[in-house]
């Protein structure tokens, strides 16, 4: 297609196409005489349509949006691709068609997600003990250039009401008070069903007693490897210790919107990264970087001091200093590519004026503020980043992305980390580490991305220790073998849910999304994956579970209810036949600014975003006879010949529905021509 994106000649040319398409399909009650006309015309068909029989059966059905949910999720997961088909069935029930859309992990998440291509996703979210829904919910946080792509409101929600709240929460510093927020806000996502909640995706955590002893056990934040500096092997002289790891990472720049897979902080960043905060047991406990609890001002809005430890210092021998943490900061507040500046950008300045005291002021006011300088980005060191004598201000980002992205051999904590491209992360002690230091003299982190051939691993003694997802008879699969110890976790920071993007239609439709949530028997999907792991109950909240004190039951009311289902649907204008749900009547029955705003958000010429060329993904049919006597039975003053010369096309949008496409005249509307084809 040819010219501006934004042009808003194509919104009028796409208001024409569409209202074609609905007032071709008339009313309920014309339904017979909808399929008498296309029959009627079959001899012509056997002459003039170029695609036979096909295309007439098409134009019989009236070419509806059919109701079809589209769900991607990571592929070879067991566990996921089981939830599919338990949900394909339930929704088919409900007059839903269901099919996969599934990608591996890499390009689900770091690709496909920042660019929201997908309807309807279903992955598990990953937290802290303070929930900060505002960057997954916001409208200021939907990826564009006004936040230089780095936000991660990947399913386009846009709810008004609910950036209020979630915006008055995000400043709030009084805990009761933001409780209080959280709640109204799940009552609003729950109204709104801006997602679904299913599961709280339980932690797994398995360790060999023959081989490692310790403090071990889950951490819903940094997982359980997060201590392997406490770790002890049974057997000194084996000199070594393999675990699993469940997936390699993408890259080793944490701050980068690379690093979207939390293994590559586990298996990295957790080892080697100074963090101002320990989250441990559900609270925040300052680390080995601070001498202290940080101190924290509110007489004069936000004011944060990091008292650092004056034995802290890099693997080079160099002191941690206040300029790391304004380094930081600038990195991630002022940088390019950058995963989420949630919180940073909050700050508006760091004063390292005392390289062992760093002063951060907040405005506005931050309430997860002690997530700061640790969650999955920890402390970066100024002087190997970027050199000593050069300003903070002026250091590039390009020059950090050049050093981390492919690993990095410095560090600031307990571990060297070298990453074996395919292979492995090898950790050995860091010997200028002023916490307690490793006891085991090397540690393999072994990449094993498939969950039964890590189970394989530990009982072949191949491995010592995994943090698997729970799969399918994971139980099972373990066995009785006395020397594998099993803890789990399910007061996680992970929340697994089916991710609605709000953006793509039908899902643009509150009622559409409501009669998804009614339409799944969750509590069934949810037994049937972790009943052995002693969760068979649907999470009913957004949150994830770890920050208890926030959690509602504001989902409780969308239990499974199939005449609730077809009350919602049937309500919005969609009819149910033998294969479901399918709309003849989209975009009827609105005033026509209000039709002209929904095609405009809809095929994404609105000036408020842009989702690429509406070309993308057609698949173009001939036009023929049968749809011009299809089209022009329904559309009174507009003739078969007039159709044909047009030279209008019927295509498929996305798999979804049929829309035509026809070739804008320049002169018509006032611009330049030939303009090109107008869907």
């Amino acid at each position: 297609m040819t010219g501006s994106r934004s042009a808003w000649w194509r919104v009028l040319a796409v208001l024409i196409a569409l209202t074609l398409v609905a007032a071709a399909c008339g009313d309920d009650d014309d339904d017979g005489e909808t399929g008498e006309e296309t029959t009627s015309g079959e001899e012509t068909a056997g002459e003039e349509t170029t695609t036979g029989e096909d295309t007439a059966d098409e134009a019989a059905s009236g070419d509806a949006m059919v109701a079809e949910v589209f769900i991607a999720t990571t592929e070879g997961n067991q566990r996921r691709e089981t939830t599919q088909d338990a949900m394909k069935a339930q929704l088919e029930e409900a007059g839903f068609k269901m099919s996969p859309d599934n990608s591996d992990a890499a390009t689900l998440f770091g690709e496909r997600g920042p660019a929201s291509d997908f309807d309807v996703s279903l992955w598990a979210t990953v937290g802290t003990q303070t929930p900060e829904y505002c960057a997954l919910f916001c409208t200021k946080n939907i990826p564009g250039p006004e936040n230089d792509n780095a936000g991660q409101n990947w399913t386009q929600t846009s709810v008004a009401e609910l950036d209020e709240v979630l915006e008055a929460a995000e400043t709030e510093l009084d805990e009761a008070t933001r409780i209080e927020l959280y709640a109204e806000a799940q009552e609003i996502m729950a109204e709104e069903v801006v997602s679904i909640p299913i599961d709280p995706l339980p932690e797994i955590a398995i360790h060999d007693t023959s081989v490692v002893t310790g403090p071990i056990g889950p951490n819903p934040v940094y997982s359980l490897y997060w201590n392997l500096n406490e770790w002890e092997l049974v057997d000194p002289s084996a000199g070594s210790l393999v675990v699993a790891g469940e997936q390699e990472p993408e890259c080793a720049d944490f701050i980068a919107s690379c690093a979207g897979a939390s293994w590559g902080v586990w298996s990295i960043g957790v080892h080697t990264l100074p963090r101002a905060y320990d989250q441990i047991d559900g609270a925040y406990v300052p680390s080995p970087l601070l001498a202290g609890e940080p101190e924290l001002d509110t007489s004069s809005g936000q004011v944060v001091t990091y008292d650092i430890n004056p034995d802290a210092v890099w693997s080079d021998g160099t002191p941690i200093t206040s300029v790391d943490f304004e380094y930081t900061w600038s990195q991630i507040a002022n940088g390019d590519d950058i995963y989420d500046t949630t919180g940073y950008a909050n700050m508006v300045s760091v004063d390292s004026s005392d390289p062992s005291k760093a002063v951060v002021t907040f405005d506005p006011p931050f309430a997860q503020w002690k997530d700061m300088f640790g969650g999955f980005y920890g402390v970066l060191p100024k002087h190997i980043l970027c050199g000593e004598d050069t300003a903070v201000a002026d250091c590039s980002g390009e020059e950090r992305n050049a050093a981390m992205n492919d690993g990095f051999e410095w560090s600031g904590g307990p571990w060297i980390a070298t990453w074996n491209k395919g292979s492995d992360v090898t950790l050995t002690p860091n010997e200028n580490y002023w916490g307690t230091q490793p006891t085991i003299p090397q540690v393999v982190i072994q990449f094993i991305e498939d969950t039964s051939a890590q189970i394989q691993a530990l009982k072949a003694k191949e491995v010592s220790a995994a943090n698997p997802q729970p799969q399918l008879e994971l139980g099972a699969q373990l066995g009785d073998d006395p020397d594998l110890q099993v803890d789990v976790n399910v007061k996680t920071t992970f929340l697994e849910a089916l991710w609605i993007n709000m953006a793509e239609a039908p899902w643009d439709d509150k009622v559409v999304r409501q009669a998804l949530a009614y339409a799944i028997d969750r509590d069934a999907v949810v037994g049937a994956l972790f009943g052995d792991f002693g969760v068979d109950v649907a999470s009913q909240s957004l949150i994830q579970p770890a920050a208890e004190l926030y959690v509602t039951d504001a989902f409780a009311s969308y239990t499974r209810d199939l005449e609730k289902v077809d009350e919602l649907m049937t309500g919005a204008g969609w009819e149910k036949n033998g294969d479901g749900f399918s709309s003849l009547q989209w975009l009827l029955g609105l005033k026509f600014t209000d039709v002209l705003a929904k095609v405009a958000d809809h095929v994404g010429v609105s000036p408020a975003r842009s989702k690429g060329d509406p070309a993308d993904g057609l698949e173009w049919q001939p036009w023929s006879s049968e749809l011009v006597k299809l089209f022009v039975s329904r559309k009174a003053g507009v003739s078969e010949q007039s159709l044909l010369d047009m030279g209008a096309r019927l295509a498929k949008y996305k798999k979804q529905y049929t829309v035509v496409a026809i070739p804008i005249i320049g002169q018509d509307l006032d611009v330049e021509k030939p303009v090109g084809w107008a869907l």
